[in-house]
């Protein structure tokens, strides 16, 4: 089933993590692949893209019952459709992706993470999720496997949000724990103040050692080739250049986009496929 090019060049932009990751990954796979990406940036998006909440929620709805109608047959929307054929072939768990669809739905409340297991949480569903739907169609079966690419996807969803941060914060939506943000003696309405980014940096280099630790254990559990988990490995080990880039930056990310250059991305992804393991 052909799908709108403009649906393809906003969830997988040329350049990107997403683009370099899928570009290495087997070519009878990309198409399945790409539809999964798609679905997941239509969805995840709605929080960024609509102002509006109760729009915005009410979208997020339409995608949810799209996604249920086209499993019965009753959709007429092509993503859905092509969606519905996907989770039959490869015996996708429904389960994953109303999970998804909760964790944007936490998106639109202005409610905060109280803590680090919450954050951890949302970004379980939402990249790791994400992660595990992606090795399913790439050919992992094991529960190992699986357990692994989720904390994966958890890892990348989490750098991510470190990325992003200073554009959330816009937004008026900050994805830092309460918890921790109190023991940095940070408000939420910290931006106003004269020493905020030095006091953010001491926040997200603490951050940053937990999420390095995290890929460390995981990049060791990758020893063993793992090709059916390729398409997430390569975006974890950009990732992790990502976030050690940020950490070179004294995090910097209140007023500008920090990102790895399409060269260096082309360069790490080519070299994590003929490894298919992480490198420490």
């Amino acid at each position: 089933m052909l799908l709108d090019p403009s649906l393809i060049s906003k969830a997988i932009p040329v350049g990107s993590s997403r683009y370099y990751s899928l570009r290495f990954s087997p070519a009878a796979l990309r198409p399945d692949l790409q539809i999964l990406l798609i679905w997941y940036r239509e969805v995840s998006a709605i929080p960024r893209l609509v102002s509006d909440q109760q729009v915005a929620q009410a979208k997020l709805s339409w995608w949810y019952q799209e996604l249920h109608q086209a499993i019965a047959g009753q959709s007429k929307l092509p993503l859905a459709q092509a969606l519905s054929k996907l989770i039959n072939k490869y015996q996708l768990p429904v389960e994953i992706f109303d999970q998804i669809v909760a964790a944007v739905m936490h998106d639109l409340t202005p409610t905060p993470h109280d803590d680090w297991p919450s954050l951890e949480h949302y970004a379980q569903q939402m990249g790791g999720n994400l992660a595990d739907l992606l090795c399913r169609v790439s050919g992992a079966e094991s529960a190992d496997d699986l357990k692994l690419a989720g904390e994966l996807g958890s890892f990348i969803c989490l750098v991510e949000l470190m990325q992003e941060l200073g554009l959330s914060l816009r937004r008026h939506s900050n994805p830092i724990p309460t918890m921790l943000m109190q023991q940095h003696a940070l408000s939420h309405q910290f931006l106003d103040a004269d020493d905020a980014p030095q006091q953010l940096a001491k926040l997200l280099a603490e951050m940053t050692q937990h999420l390095q630790d995290r890929y460390k254990a995981a990049a060791r559990q990758t020893e063993d080739q793992k090709p059916q988990l390729q398409m997430v490995l390569i975006q974890a080990e950009l990732a992790s250049a990502l976030l050690n880039t940020l950490q070179k930056s004294d995090f910097m990310v209140l007023d500008q986009r920090i990102s790895l250059t399409p060269l260096r991305k082309l360069w790490l992804a080519w070299r994590c496929s003929k490894r298919k393991t992480l490198k420490i």
